[in-house]
């Protein structure tokens, strides 16, 4: 996702490598002009374009939760699938400086009305992740995917939120929101 402001161009996820490349072009947009780029989880079908937006755009902030690196797995039909983050964008995250990495573990303000939720709280007991994931190839122990944030945009006329998988549950995320906002309209 690109969002742009007067001041600010943001990334939000990446896809899963050359989509962000191709999806780029096709719109029109140069990632090399981006400020800032936001990952919702560390799943690599949101991950895999890191390296791409990094070589291009070399002063960004990047901005996510330390979850990210976490190993992680889906089983489908008994055989585990891994689906973290590929270790190229994984070094190219370990390789930022320390004013270009944000570690979000709370809600963070980022220039022009823009906040990123940091781990979502759930609240909800009926939302979900929304699938079969691990962080062990066995299947014994669940990730209940708790990296997952949201960034979210202060309009005139309410909010705009962004989400990736929304595996902290859109009615989770929706109301957390509002509760970091002190309940202004979404």
């Amino acid at each position: 996702m690109w969002i742009e402001t007067e001041n600010i161009r943001i990334i939000f996820d990446t896809g899963q490598g050359i989509a962000l490349e191709n999806n780029a072009l096709t719109l029109g947009i140069d990632p090399a002009e981006a400020n800032i780029l936001v990952l919702s989880h560390g799943h690599y079908d949101h991950t895999g374009g890191i390296i791409q937006v990094l070589q291009q755009a070399q002063k960004t902030d990047v901005y996510c939760n330390p979850g990210i690196v976490y190993p992680r797995y889906t089983i489908i039909n008994g055989t585990a699938k891994p689906i973290q983050i590929p270790s190229d964008s994984m070094e190219a995250i370990e390789k930022l400086s320390v004013e270009h990495l944000h570690w979000v573990q709370q809600p963070t303000w980022v220039p022009d009305k823009i906040g990123i939720t940091g781990p979502i709280p759930r609240m909800i007991n009926w939302e979900d992740p929304g699938g079969p994931f691990y962080l062990d190839p066995e299947g014994k122990r669940a990730d209940p995917i708790d990296d997952d944030q949201a960034l979210w945009v202060r309009t005139n006329d309410g909010f705009i939120v962004c989400v990736g998988c929304s595996h902290a549950g859109l009615v989770n995320t929706l109301n957390y929101v509002r509760s970091i906002n002190h309940g202004f309209r979404l």
